[in-house]
C-alpha cells in the first residue's frame, strides 16, 4: 500500500543492510503518540536536518511484533 506521511524529523541515522546503505529517519506527528519510521535509499543523511518538517510518500510495511504490529514506510529509491 502507497502512503504519504508528513512529519517533523526526530532522528537521522545512516545504517547498512546486505551491504546496502540507507536512511532511517523518525518522524513525530502532530496527535500520535509513536513516531513514523521512515527508510530511505543511499546514505542521504546530509540531506535532513532534525525538526524540519518534510513530506515522503513509499510503500507502508507492516508485520507482527511481540506488542502488536511493526510499521515502516520505505521509500523508492528512483
Amino acid at each position: 500500500m502507497m502512503v504519504t506521511v508528513e512529519g517533523v524529523i526526530t532522528s537521522v541515522e545512516e545504517k547498512t543492510k546486505d551491504d546496502k546503505p540507507y536512511t532511517e529517519l523518525l518522524l513525530a506527528q502532530k496527535g500520535e503518540k509513536m513516531q513514523v519510521t521512515v527508510r530511505v535509499p543511499g546514505a542521504k543523511s546530509n540531506d535532513y536536518e532534525p525538526f524540519q518538517v518534510e513530506t515522503f510518500q513509499g510503500r507502508l510495511m507492516q508485520w507482527a511484533t511481540r506488542n502488536g504490529v511493526g510499521s515502516m514506510v520505505m521509500v523508492d529509491g528512483n
